[in-house]
């Protein structure tokens, strides 16, 4: 059900629907949680926030929410909401030579959907930005130090730089990140293997 959550996202942007992109993502974030906790808790349910409902989220905290999700493993949306409740969305691409539009993104998820076939567990560009980031988190050597600090820039130029306009300029003022699923992992899975980026 996520590929389903991930093409709907993308057809509302398509459509200059980036609010209803936002609850697509918030719907696809609860559905995860249902299936893992369904298990260990029964049929726990959670209610998935609405738009109206993250805009409230941002007033009370009087924080600068954003919120991120990964498409297809290559496109990256980010909202960013205001403390005042203005939605902002950008995208962007973990390998520019991947995707060159979320039209084709949509063309090749359908297709590839119609098909049934199931993907092959390949390396992509988000399995190596996630392994990276925990690497470079991880490394404490003097030795590590210029590699970790290359790839935390990669991190920072794909999930930073693209909203660095929108976020607050007092560095006091509250920022919640809210990120996607791929980035939460506590440990990169095993098949991954590391990349330069």
């Amino acid at each position: 059900q996520a590929r389903t959550y991930e093409l709907l996202q993308a057809v509302l942007v398509v459509q200059g629907q980036p609010e209803q992109a936002l609850a697509a993502a918030e719907r696809g974030r609860a559905r995860a949680f249902v299936e893992l906790f369904a298990e260990r808790l029964g049929n726990t349910q959670p209610v998935p926030p609405s738009v109206a409902d993250i805009r409230q989220i941002a007033r009370d905290q009087d924080a600068t929410l954003v919120q991120y999700s990964v498409l297809y493993n290559d496109i990256i949306l980010i909202w960013v909401v205001q403390p005042d409740g203005e939605i902002t969305l950008r995208r962007t691409s973990l390998d520019a030579s991947a995707i060159d539009s979320l039209d084709q993104f949509i063309t090749r998820t359908a297709w590839t959907t119609a098909r049934s076939t199931p993907e092959a567990e390949t390396d992509t560009a988000l399995d190596r930005l996630v392994a990276d980031i925990h690497s470079a988190a991880r490394s404490d050597g003097a030795g590590d130090r210029p590699i970790p600090n290359v790839r935390l820039r990669r991190s920072h130029q794909l999930l930073i730089e693209p909203i660095a306009d929108l976020l607050p300029s007092d560095p006091e003022a509250r920022v919640v990140i809210v990120p996607t699923n791929s980035f939460c992992s506590p440990s990169p899975p095993s098949r991954m293997k590391l990349a330069p980026i």
